[in-house]
């Protein structure tokens, strides 16, 4: 698939997703809701590797690297995003996310030694500054206080969990790990922790069998973590 192809579906998906967190909160614990999200996706992606008889069989050096990515980036990265979502309006939370361009090219420097054309980084300069206006309004409904800076540090301390769990995206490409394989049992083990939180946290588990509970919980699934993901951790490598 052309990679502006991928780069449009993965950013029309995932623009969409903000609004489907939003069904999420409610009746179900967050961190039960981020477990059912990824382990269905993980399963997802695990039967449709098996269907195309692509490799699932990894070392344990791999298998760690998969965990490392599955807390880092489908457990810390989006349980910090949903405890901030009651500080900050979710076009504010976008453009915290959208920082992860510049912390990708600082840790690609300091943890790879990749070397960032200025072009790269006047783009990225731009790109903030469009999504920043682009959300202008959204900065009139943040009431100042402890509870905004709340937000702001999780959003920004998700988003940096984010760009690490990105990096080891990068390993992957280094070790020739295939984007489905590692994405699948990255989200199996991003799952199970989150799961194993959420038994600490709320031990009664909880589900809401209404509409909005359960297409959005099928979108995040299939089109925010199957789709996007791989696609998404496609135009990082």
């Amino acid at each position: 698939m052309p990679i502006p192809l991928i780069y449009f579906i993965t950013v029309v998906i995932w623009g969409c997703s903000w609004y489907a967190m939003y069904f999420q909160v409610g009746v179900v614990p967050v961190e039960q809701s981020i477990a059912y999200r990824f382990l269905l996706a993980g399963a997802l992606l695990l039967v449709f590797c098996l269907a195309t008889k692509r490799r699932l069989k990894f070392p344990a050096r791999d298998h760690l690297a998969f965990a490392a990515q599955g807390v880092l980036l489908f457990a810390t990265n989006y349980l910090l995003f949903y405890y901030a979502l009651p500080f900050l309006p979710t076009g504010i939370l976008a453009v915290c996310f959208s920082t992860i361009l510049v912390m990708n090219i600082f840790n690609g420097m300091i943890l790879f030694g990749h070397r960032s054309e200025r072009a790269v980084g006047i783009g990225a300069v731009f790109g903030l500054a469009g999504i920043g206006l682009l959300f202008l309004p959204e900065f009139d409904r943040i009431e100042a206080g402890h509870g905004a800076l709340i937000g702001l540090g999780l959003s920004l301390a998700a988003t940096y969990a984010a760009s690490l769990g990105n990096m080891v995206s990068v390993r992957h490409k280094a070790s020739s790990v295939p984007v489905f394989s590692s994405t699948a049992w990255g989200m199996i083990y991003g799952g199970l922790g989150t799961l194993v939180y959420a038994l600490l946290v709320a031990p009664d588990f909880t589900f809401d069998p209404r509409a909005p509970y359960v297409l959005s919980m099928l979108y995040l699934s299939l089109l925010a973590s199957v789709v996007a993901f791989t696609g998404y951790l496609t135009l990082v490598q």
